[in-house]
């Protein structure tokens, strides 16, 4: 079991392990959003609710490319995350015509989705791996979470990176261990069923562990 007390700031990084997945990618959006809606899965909820309840006390920040937007359901604190790659909290012109970002209403599940008043094309929730993906549903966070990193320079710093894989690498998984290797006071988890190892950089300071990442958390 992880002390969580003994560090000076924890860092979570939750990858695509966690996330909903659609039957086909090819369902109208509002589908989409039906669909994640009705199939939660409650062990990924039980997973977040037993971490959240383990980090509260902690200087934390949540790091997720999730785009099921599950996350925000559980977590206490919504301004302890960033998702850069969306979700289902904005929608966006197919093509981006306006740089617009609309935040979702319930009424969306029973009225559908509008056409964009710009240009009349569809509308779809900003979320990747859209073309024309528009980034600012997520930058103010992201600029959150740089300001917060640069508080864990020098400190004693927790990184647990659970089921990261290598659709977006940059984000998390390098980030990550460019941030093990810089500061020597850190430990890192990497929690993973397939791609559990650490490069030679790292390997002092990283414990890799080969397993369910939800399963993981549920034993914290």
């Amino acid at each position: 079991m992880i002390d969580f007390s003994e560090y000076d700031k924890v860092l979570i990084g939750i990858g695509d392990a966690f996330n909903t997945r659609l039957p086909d990618n090819n369902m109208k959006e509002v589908d989409k959003l039906r669909f994640v809606s009705e199939h939660v899965d409650k062990d990924i909820v039980e997973a977040y609710k037993k971490l959240f309840d383990r980090i509260n006390a902690s200087d934390y920040f949540v790091v997720s490319t999730c785009t099921d937007d599950l996350i925000y359901s559980v977590c206490p604190d919504r301004s302890r995350i960033v998702s850069p790659c969306g979700g289902f909290r904005y929608i966006q012109c197919v093509d981006d015509c306006s740089h617009e970002l609309l935040e979702v209403g319930p009424q969306i599940l029973n009225e559908g989705l509008p056409v964009c008043p710009h240009c009349n094309k569809e509308v779809v929730f900003n979320r990747l791996p859209l073309e024309h993906y528009n980034e600012g549903g997520y930058l103010e966070q992201w600029e959150a979470y740089n300001h917060w990193l640069a508080s864990t320079v020098n400190k004693k710093l927790l990184i647990i990176e659970l089921g990261v894989g290598m659709q977006y690498p940059s984000v998390i998984r390098f980030a990550f261990e460019k941030l093990a290797f810089f500061n020597k006071k850190s430990v890192m988890y990497r929690v993973h069923e397939t791609l559990a190892f650490a490069t030679e950089q790292i390997k002092d300071n990283c414990r890799c562990v080969q397993g369910n990442p939800v399963e993981f958390l549920s034993n914290l």
